[in-house]
């Protein structure tokens, strides 16, 4: 579906501006720009989160983990206000997530495929050492996006046993090497 949306310039004072035609559509078409209110987003992903995770699956345990009230929370829910900051960090601190999680339209399909609820049933410490280790990959990833982590591996019985013969054996010049079958290489070519 394809919909017009009239342009007006229209002053700090409320005046039109008398050089662009009234009710003209500037650029021409704009097809579906359905944007939500800011309010709207910050109900949906609070119930959402209150889907997910069991501790603050109610109004009333959300309120009092937030240390504001039911009401208050109610308001919010109903996407009808404009909530104070302070209030969106004390749910946010209640649920667990930044406030910018909460003022942001979701993606259509999330990046990371993750249970909150078990998430939020771990310990604080769990969920810490989770966070730490998701910074470690994110600062290991390369700028082509795949990740290298080096560490070591301990070898098996048959690896070891191999490395022992392997170190046992005498050395000699007459190893293979790159150099030497490119070398022998132009010596045959050249008596040819």
């Amino acid at each position: 579906m394809t919909t017009l949306y009239p342009l007006e310039d229209i002053s700090a004072t409320g005046n039109a501006a008398p050089h662009i035609p009234q009710r003209n559509c500037l650029f021409g078409i704009i097809s579906d720009m359905e944007k939500k209110l800011i309010r709207e987003v910050l109900a949906d992903n609070i119930r959402r989160y209150m889907r997910e995770i069991p501790f603050v699956d109610t109004q009333v345990k959300l309120s009092k983990r937030a240390g504001i009230s039911q009401s208050s929370v109610a308001r919010v829910l109903s996407g009808q206000v404009d909530t104070q900051i302070s209030i969106v960090a004390a749910i946010a601190d209640a649920i667990g997530v930044s406030a910018a999680d909460l003022l942001a339209e979701p993606e259509e399909k999330p990046a990371l495929d993750l249970d909150l609820m078990k998430l939020a049933r771990l310990p604080k410490t769990e969920q810490e050492k989770i966070k730490s280790f998701a910074d470690f990959v994110f600062t290991q990833a390369a700028a082509d996006g795949t990740v290298t982590i080096v560490g070591k591996v301990k070898a098996t019985s048959e690896q070891e046993t191999r490395a022992r013969r392997a170190a046992r054996r005498p050395l000699s010049n007459d190893s293979l090497s790159i150099d030497r079958d490119a070398h022998h290489k132009k010596k045959e070519r050249g008596a040819q």
